[in-house]
Formats: C-alpha cells, sequence, structure tokens
C-alpha cells in the first residue's frame, strides 16, 4: 500500500483541490469505560494499509502514537473512559481517519478509510 500512495503522488494524481476539507483528525467519540481500541487499518479496495502513523488524541495532545502492521493490523492497547480521537498521519495525508462508532458496549473503528478530499485530483483541460 505505501507504495501505491507514493506511485500516485509521483503521478501527481494526489492534487490538493483548494478549500478541500482536510479529514486526517476523526470526529469526538466517548469511552463510556475502559477498553483495548485496536482495529485494522484498509485503503478503500479494503486492501491492507501498513506503516500509516495513527495518533490517540486527547483535547489536541496526542496520547498515543503507533504504526499499522504489514497486515493493517495497530492497537492503542487499554484506553481508559474518556473522549478522544484519531488521527491518521502520513505522507501526503492521502486518507482521511477512520470513523469510530460508539455504543453502551464500547467502540470499534472502522477498517476501511476513504480518500482525504483536499487531495483529490483536479481535472485540468
Amino acid at each position: 500500500m505505501k507504495d501505491f500512495t507514493a506511485s500516485l503522488l509521483a503521478l501527481g494524481l494526489l492534487v490538493g483541490s483548494a478549500g478541500a476539507k482536510d479529514c486526517t483528525l476523526s470526529k469526538e467519540f466517548q469511552l463510556l469505560h475502559s477498553q483495548v481500541l485496536e482495529s485494522v487499518l484498509g485503503d478503500p479496495s479494503s486492501a491492507p494499509i501498513s506503516g500509516f502513523t495513527l495518533e490517540l488524541v486527547v483535547s489536541g495532545s496526542i496520547k498515543s502514537t503507533v504504526v499499522t502492521h504489514n497486515n493493517g493490523q495497530y492497537s492503542f492497547g487499554e484506553v481508559p473512559a474518556g473522549r478522544y480521537r484519531i488521527r491518521v498521519r502520513h505522507s501526503g495525508d492521502p486518507f482521511c481517519a477512520p470513523k469510530v462508532k460508539c455504543n453502551e458496549a464500547g467502540c470499534s473503528i472502522q477498517h476501511e478509510v476513504q480518500l482525504n478530499p483536499k487531495n483529490k485530483p483536479e481535472i485540468i483541460y
């Protein structure tokens, strides 16, 4: 996946659109109780994304940082109850942060990420 992203960047296919919203930081979510917060990061075609940095953010400060493994897996470990966001970091920020869904039982992190609209290609005629 890293080679795929690098190829897109080298070919100039990920050119930022003026005024497009950057979505590398997720919406805030709340853990009602402590839980292991982990998932697998995959691109829009479900291929695992390796070598991407994910940050667990609390009130604008980074609480924890992890890097996805070759199979896309990552874990923040046991995370205490509280309000958090997840930020995905990679050269050019090609993807949005994964979405997080929470209910009474806990929170789960979406596996597939979407392309970052700030990087959607502009069509030049």
